[in-house]
């Protein structure tokens, strides 16, 4: 015979919920460190159209700087590695004038000087074929061109042949790289693509649903205050009025949160905040009736 009482039974029950929350609470946590670290191990991707490296060739680092999708736009980091005639070895500084042409925004033309070291650059992509109201599952496309010459305009002119080492660490958005189909040797499409983490994806979708269970809340509460007759305190409205304002600092600490009127917002942030507005004009009123028989 089973001589559980049905008080062991429901601490029992409770201890096995606890557990396997607890569970669930460290393999997320687990998974999201190996997440971070894994963006940041991103090995570079080499992404050229030659078949065999030229002996005089230009190398670019392109590393992602930072997104901001709001804007459609993404910030990339540019360095310059000559090889071959281009490079003065003795001095390590540019043998010959080079014009790299892009299609960054603002900046179409990149003019690294002969006898000066290639400095840095930092240009600036559109984001295309995206719309961040689809937040978390929003995706993106970008796209950089380059061709690059050396002496451009002068009697030894010469279409240099390019490399790229494309790598990015962004937490926020990944970004992967490919090779343009219409690439050749001396002009270079790196295709790109971005799209949330996993880990951000699961996170976003998880606030929403705390959001939604503190509509439900603030609903339970009221009908068994309002319809049930339950005794209605006063720290029951403090803290529904609270939620109000919680509501949105839940919204606004979302990783890479879009501006209000996001597919989210529609589905859960909007909604959850007129219930508990209506559960809270339900809850005052309630309270107006009762009024005089609590005196």
């Amino acid at each position: 015979m089973d001589h559980t009482t049905p008080v062991n039974k429901e601490k029992r029950f409770w201890l096995i919920v606890v557990i396997i929350v607890t569970l669930m609470g460290m393999g997320s946590c687990a998974v999201g460190v190996r997440s971070f670290f894994d963006e940041d191990r991103t090995p570079l991707k080499r992404v050229t159209a030659m078949k065999a490296e030229a002996p005089t060739r230009l190398e670019i680092d392109v590393s992602v700087v930072s997104t901001d999708p709001a804007r459609g736009q993404m910030k990339v980091e540019l360095i310059f590695h000559p090889k071959g005639d281009l490079l003065d070895s003795s001095r390590n500084v540019l043998a010959r004038e080079v014009h790299l042409l892009t299609d960054a925004v603002g900046k179409s033309e990149i003019i690294l000087k002969k006898g000066h070291r290639a400095q840095p650059v930092e240009l600036t992509l559109t984001l295309t074929d995206g719309d961040i109201a689809l937040y978390p599952i929003d995706r993106y496309n970008a796209l950089l061109e380059l061709d690059a010459y050396a002496d451009r305009g002068g009697e030894d002119e010469l279409l240099l042949p390019l490399a790229v080492n494309f790598v990015s660490h962004n937490h926020l958005l990944h970004v992967e790289s490919a090779l343009g189909a219409d690439s050749i040797d001396s002009i270079l499409n790196v295709e790109m693509r971005l799209s949330r983490p996993l880990v951000i994806q699961a996170f976003a979708w998880f606030m929403n649903l705390v959001m939604v269970l503190i509509g439900v809340s603030a609903a339970m509460v009221t009908y068994n205050v309002a319809y049930k007759g339950k005794k209605l305190e006063a720290g029951l409205m403090i803290w529904m009025g609270a939620l109000l304002f919680v509501l949105p600092g839940i919204r606004g600490i979302l990783p890479g949160v879009p501006p209000l009127g996001a597919l989210t917002d529609y589905l859960v942030f909007f909604w959850v905040e007129v219930t508990t507005s209506i559960c809270l004009f339900i809850m005052v009123v309630t309270w107006y009736r009762r009024a005089p028989a609590d005196k």
